[in-house]
């Protein structure tokens, strides 16, 4: 009744929330179909991977915008979690290896302070470049999907369809090599 109501915009709250199969599976069908849009507050899973083109993750008080479907979301976050993980444990691995040199003499362990700088500086520099390469990249794509000469071919959709998932994982390609920018950043200040 909401949908033809005439409304453009709709907010659900946990719309699935004691609803058996077949009525979710309408709820769907009708939002899928609504002209209009809706925002979306669940926890169903399965409903945001099917209906979500944009994902808002609260986390505390900040909000994180994604600019795709939930199961996009869940994979850019998987390489995050990833990332934050091998971070950590580089870390943790960092932090023993400088207790079991505590024992070494001064000179020696200057010359491996050096050493891990000039890593950890390289380590920097190369995550500074793929960073780079990957921002590059993003800005490539949105470049040819915002040339209107794409839109003129008979396989405009198609083209702009291919380019829009290149786009996307672009985009998570980014992040993961920015949370290695991140990751390789903090190593080298743990140095200092």
């Amino acid at each position: 009744m909401m949908m033809l109501s005439g409304a453009n915009f709709l907010i659900f709250d946990e719309p699935t929330n004691h609803l058996d199969v077949e009525s979710i599976e309408a709820l769907e069908d009708a939002i899928e179909s609504f002209g209009g849009t809706v925002l979306l507050v669940s926890h169903d899973r399965a409903l945001l991977r099917t209906l979500t083109t944009r994902i808002w993750v609260l986390h505390g008080t900040r909000i994180t915008d994604f600019d795709g479907g939930f199961d996009e979301w869940e994979v850019a976050s998987a390489e995050r979690e990833h990332a934050a993980a091998v971070a950590a444990a580089e870390e943790v691995a960092l932090r023993k290896v400088r207790e079991r040199k505590a024992t070494r003499r001064p000179e020696d362990e200057r010359r491996r302070r050096h050493s891990e700088r000039r890593t950890a500086e390289r380590a920097v520099a190369e995550a500074e470049r793929r960073v780079g390469e990957r921002e590059r990249r993003v800005q490539e794509l949105r470049v040819r999907l915002e040339d209107p000469a794409l839109y003129l071919t008979p396989d405009a959709a198609a083209e702009a369809q291919r380019l829009g998932v290149e786009l996307e994982a672009a985009r998570a390609e980014l992040d993961a090599a920015f949370a290695e920018w991140e990751a390789a950043t903090r190593l080298m200040e743990a140095i200092d």
